[in-house]
């Protein structure tokens, strides 16, 4: 058993058995590996078929150009994880400035109530997105394995989580920007302090 990571077609076979008389050949079959179709909800409630799925979580749909976007991905599962390995982030495609906001192997683990069913959860791989120019852009999937408790098994068993894939506008800057714009877009607090208020002459 195993998986393809790459597209493409794939010649399997044929199987070969040798006895003391006759050499035996099986048949081949050929294998073609497409892209992968994003079956993936952004709505939890929509994919308790699968018994752990991610979905990447973004603070707006729609944002203006300039203006940041934060995207985190998150893991539902309905068995025990164990242990998180091999994670490998979401990309946004498209020209964008990222900042990582936590480190990719720190994760947060909660339980959440969905449809009646308890699923354990947890939060990975939170970054800050500034998209660089204007138009529809796609976040690609974050991957990352799972080891998990199977109560019908001795020892643990691992799963590859492979998220579902978002959607991002990225608009123009309305009209009538001022004079002393400097691109920025957001909310903003600005403060500042002096840390000693009495100082000698000369100082």
């Amino acid at each position: 058993t195993g998986y393809f990571e790459d597209v493409g077609t794939y010649l399997m076979g044929p199987v070969k058995v040798i006895t003391r008389t006759k050499e035996y050949l099986s048949e081949e079959y050929k294998v073609r590996v497409t892209n992968r179709q994003n079956m993936m909800s952004d709505d939890p409630s929509k994919n308790l078929n699968k018994m752990v799925f991610g979905i990447i979580q973004k603070s707006k749909n729609e944002i203006y150009e300039g203006e940041p976007l934060v995207v985190e991905g998150k893991v539902y599962s309905q068995v025990e994880i164990l242990q998180v390995e091999d994670y490998s982030s979401f990309t946004f495609d498209g020209p964008a400035e990222t900042k990582s906001l936590v480190a990719s192997n720190q994760v947060s683990s909660a339980y959440e109530v969905i449809n009646g069913k308890n699923l354990q959860t947890f939060k990975i791989g939170k970054t800050l997105i500034f998209p660089e120019r204007i138009g529809d852009y796609s976040i690609k999937p974050f991957q990352t394995i799972i080891v998990y408790n199977d109560r019908r098994r001795i020892f643990p068993e691992r799963l590859k989580v492979v998220s579902n894939q978002a959607n991002v506008v990225v608009k123009p800057l309305p009209a009538g920007t001022p004079k002393h714009f400097i691109d920025a877009v957001g909310e903003f607090n600005v403060s500042a302090n002096i840390a000693n208020r009495y100082i000698d002459q000369g100082k």
